[in-house]
């Protein structure tokens, strides 16, 4: 659970997560509260034992009270949501809720958005299978910031037959029928997207959920009970599949070269209809290596490129794999159920390519006029830093020479070779460092908004 400066509240509905007073050893509650690099910023479990359906019921109570209302101001304290959860709880007080405790501040309010939408508008108002969606908003304050927008589609109830032959039935989510990460300005956005073939019909049910950060401020808003209608568009005459373009560490990489143990996976993917997101039983974005010795669903981290609804990227550190050659296949959809795949060869070397240099932190990220990368080198070394488009075409390099070991910094201006300043968008940079004993390249991925 590496999630860094992310802390999230943690609800534990299960026997004894928070036994505390055991000497000698740690709850589950107290490590998520001391672990480095990541964890919890507060937690709530039971110190005893507790039965499955009473805390199913204080989980709906406690998470009703802390997301009963929609802003950071009118936001409870967890400590009186769980007390007015307990006490909404009746009788369970005694046989199940009082187990329960906070291991941190019970004062602590959850940082729910300070604002809301003023508008969110489709056009048109439903959502039809092949068609082109238009979405529009409008924010009550602010000028400008980053927008994110997720369509879905309407829950589903299924059921599940146990062994005895008795029924469960459950609600699943909706799939995601599109999702992007977008700049806006002048307090509002607009944009686009292709709705794909296999969504739900003659249901109510689709949502869109926009969030939006600003200058000291957040947003959120959204739309629920969206209709969605059968299509209505004759049928495409359109069989070719996106255009898919891949590199492993480096944006140079050719089928058959060395990759480092743990190789940087980056994917370009286009459609003029769009990638299809909705993870659709055979229609996943997947990578395989080794056949299916590794296989990897990467479906859900794909994202739109910044104002395109037809193209995006994935970028995916691989595990550490065993040296030698590996072959792997990939394979995307578009909106129309057409495939495209690619094959690929790599091979890792027995060296662990690791340890010279360290703690690379591009900073400010993303950046406006200019960014430093700051990295730790292990020992002295001769280091080059290249810069490259998404497209894998160089645009900017520099020799920095030989560098000592310890802190090291390398400032790039935000223009080209040609001193031309670079548009908005994802770029690549390559640090290479070369010591008498070994040589070799890091990665990383910066943005520039501006």
């Amino acid at each position: 659970m590496n999630n860094g400066q992310k802390l999230p509240l943690v609800f534990s509905g299960s026997c004894s997560v928070g036994e505390f007073y055991i000497p000698f050893r740690s709850s589950i509650s107290e490590n998520l509260l001391l672990k480095q690099n990541g964890g919890a910023v507060i937690s709530i479990a039971a110190t005893g034992l507790t039965g499955s359906d009473p805390n199913f019921s204080l989980n709906r109570r406690l998470f009703t009270n802390l997301f009963s209302n929609d802003t950071l101001s009118e936001a409870v304290t967890v400590g009186d949501a769980l007390l007015a959860a307990k006490i909404s709880g009746g009788t369970t007080y005694s046989t199940n809720d009082g187990q329960y405790l906070i291991m941190g501040d019970p004062l602590l309010k959850l940082a729910l958005p300070s604002d809301t939408f003023d508008t969110i508008r489709l056009q048109p108002e439903a959502i039809q299978p092949l068609s082109w969606i238009n979405a529009q908003g409008r924010l009550n304050s602010n000028s400008q910031g980053k927008l994110w927008f997720y369509v879905y589609d309407s829950d589903m109830e299924k059921s599940y037959t146990l062994p005895n032959d008795s029924e469960i039935r459950y609600i699943k989510k909706g799939k995601t029928i599109f999702r992007t990460e977008r700049n806006y300005s002048d307090n509002q956005f607009n944009l686009a997207f292709f709705v794909p073939r296999d969504i739900s019909y003659n249901t109510t049910g689709g949502r869109i959920i926009a969030y939006a950060t600003g200058i000291n401020t957040d947003f959120l808003s959204g739309l629920t009970g969206l209709e969605i209608l059968p299509s209505t568009q004759p049928d495409f005459i359109d069989t070719t599949g996106p255009e898919i373009s891949i590199w492993l560490d480096d944006p140079s990489f050719l089928s058959g070269d060395t990759v480092s143990s743990t190789p940087l996976f980056f994917a370009e993917i286009s459609d003029s209809h769009g990638v299809k997101i909705t993870s659709s039983l055979g229609h996943s974005i997947l990578l395989l290596i080794d056949e299916d010795r590794y296989k990897y669903d990467l479906t859900d981290i794909f994202n739109y490129y910044e104002n395109d609804s037809s193209a995006g990227f994935i970028e995916f550190r691989l595990p550490k794999i065993e040296a030698g050659e590996h072959k792997a296949y990939f394979r995307a959809w578009d909106n129309l159920d057409n495939s495209t795949s690619t094959d690929f060869i790599f091979n890792i070397t027995s060296e662990t390519v690791s340890g010279e240099i360290v703690s690379i932190v591009p900073y400010p990220n993303p950046f406006t006029d200019g960014v430093y990368i700051t990295f730790r080198l292990l020992s002295n070394a001769n280091v080059n830093l290249d810069i490259y488009a998404s497209t894998g075409r160089k645009i900017w390099d520099y020799d920095a020479g030989n560098l000592s070991n310890g802190y090291n910094e390398i400032y790039w201006n935000g223009k080209t070779d040609n001193n031309r300043d670079v548009t908005n968008g994802i770029y690549i940079f390559k640090l290479h460092t070369k010591t008498d004993e070994r040589e070799f390249k890091v990665y990383g991925k910066i943005s520039r908004e501006k």
